[in-house]
């Protein structure tokens, strides 16, 4: 890094891991090429932009080991989003489509576009885990945006350092340099773990966004116009995390056959119920798995991955949860919470089971086995209340559900009225069903199971209880 000119007299090389990578920020001119080497580990989907200006698209696919097409062997893994989603140009026989794929051996390319995102995959015999860009470093870009079928653009860094793209405590950050162009001032970054997209804004809860020299993310265009990156938001760190808002969070999550979806509420002051542009973010990950809320004031309705709500007036709210997933799942609901105010209890209703299942630092999870497919609100909603929702004298976090022995459930707490207990194995099986009259210590014989871990699931006229217990 440095404040004044740099001359190359051959070519500088900068290499990125896993982990970390090389920064250049250059705060004069410069004259000279730059080789960036961006690392991708094989045999999976990245975003990236090219980090210098004047890497030949040919040249790439030339010398990186892409993947192949399983359908057509021409067809690369590197690939342009259309946002109108017509037809491929590198095969006219797909009529339509959101990517554009680049060919083998294919010339005239022209060079990767500066500040425009690509995706792209190694083959999964790939001996070089690094994509290498050479060029000259970029000053001011700037992204030409459409809006078509989708609003939806691919953008990326053009630079070999780190892009501020929200501040939380000040700086200059690509989202507030470009919200008058945009119709969500929000980023949306590919999360190949979840296999769907992380929403990025300025809510109060979230720390200063940086994207890696390399990285590409999708932005919601409000009309034809330009994004642009200037030097200026160049950074080596995220900038300061913003501590000086009160603000409490639900970080709600659903888990099965080792998938995951999360959704996140924001509580602080200043936040409406309705659209809060910047401090609310749709879901655009698709899929047949995904958690998500929509608003809690219901003349709007978009499904949100982010969503922020005033401070305070808690039990006036309930939030709507929307859930996609296939029928024969067995989901699991949890809530992580982060400045959660003390007193405040969260609950999850469902409507199909008429019940209300408390989610605390005991119990926080939510269990079931779908019985039919799941898609969009109307199951499941979230309350936050201070007062107990069922029979004042008895709480949830009261009652205990244990194996006493490898033959017998025991449950604790149930002490009166008739309550349902339903077994399921991890594959989604059920193992037992079974009714009992509640009093002080409650004994429901087992079946013969097999040693694991099995879902209790106990129905009471106080509400419904969760819990995984172990046979040893």
């Amino acid at each position: 890094q440095t404040a004044g000119d740099l001359t190359n007299n051959g070519t500088i090389t900068m290499n990125s891991t896993a982990t970390s990578y090389s920064s250049l920020i250059v705060g004069g001119s410069v004259s000279g090429s730059v080789t960036y080497n961006r690392y991708a580990g094989v045999d999976r989907w990245y975003i990236i932009s090219s980090p210098v200006s004047g890497q030949d698209i040919d040249t790439f696919i030339s010398d990186e080991e892409l993947a192949v097409s399983a359908n057509n062997s021409s067809l690369v893994g590197l690939a342009d989003y259309n946002n109108d989603g017509s037809q491929y140009a590198a095969d006219p026989t797909i009529t339509t489509g959101w990517w554009d794929y680049h060919q083998s051996g294919q010339s005239g390319s022209g060079n990767f576009t500066d500040g425009k995102g690509k995706i792209v995959r190694l083959a999964s015999d790939a001996t070089d885990n690094l994509l290498g860009f050479t060029g000259t470093i970029n000053g001011s870009v700037s992204v030409p945006m459409t809006v078509a079928t989708t609003a939806f653009n691919l953008i990326g860094n053009p630079y070999p350092a780190a892009v501020q793209v929200t501040s939380q405590g000040g700086g200059t950050d690509a989202l507030s340099a470009n919200s008058s162009g945009l119709s969500e001032v929000t980023a949306w970054f590919w999360n190949g773990a979840e296999n769907g997209y992380d929403a990025v804004n300025q809510n109060p809860s979230q720390a200063a966004k940086i994207t890696a020299p390399g990285q590409g993310f999708f932005v919601s265009a409000a009309g034809s116009g330009d994004f642009s990156f200037t030097p200026s938001m160049q950074t080596t760190s995220a900038g300061s995390f913003n501590r000086q808002t009160e603000w409490s969070k639900i970080d709600l999550s659903m888990s099965a056959d080792g998938q995951t979806s999360d959704t996140d509420i924001v509580y602080f002051d200043g936040a409406t119920t309705g659209w809060d542009n910047g401090y609310d973010s749709t879901n655009w990950s698709s899929g047949s798995f995904q958690i998500f809320t929509s608003h809690v004031d219901t003349s709007t309705t978009q499904n949100l991955a982010i969503q922020s709500l005033p401070l305070g007036n808690f039990n006036d709210m309930v939030v709507p949860v929307g859930v996609n997933a296939s029928a024969g799942q067995m989901i699991t609901i949890s809530v992580d919470t982060t400045n959660w105010p003390e007193g405040v209890k969260i609950y999850l209703e469902d409507v199909d089971n008429s019940s209300y299942t408390l989610l605390d630092g005991q119990n926080a999870e939510f269990t079931t086995l779908l019985d039919s497919n799941e898609s969009g609100i109307g199951r499941f909603y979230i309350h936050t209340t201070s007062n107990s929702l069922g029979d004042e004298d008895l709480t949830l976090t009261d009652v205990s559900i244990y194996a006493s022995s490898r033959d017998n459930l025991r449950i604790l707490g149930i002490n009166s009225g008739q309550a349902n207990v339903q077994m399921f194995d991890l594959m989604g099986k059920q193992v037992l069903n079974t009714s009992f009259n509640g009093q002080s210590v409650n004994d429901v014989k087992l079946p013969n199971l097999n040693t694991g871990i099995y879902l209790v699931n106990l129905a009471s006229d106080e509400g419904t209880i969760n819990k995984k217990i172990i046979i040893q």
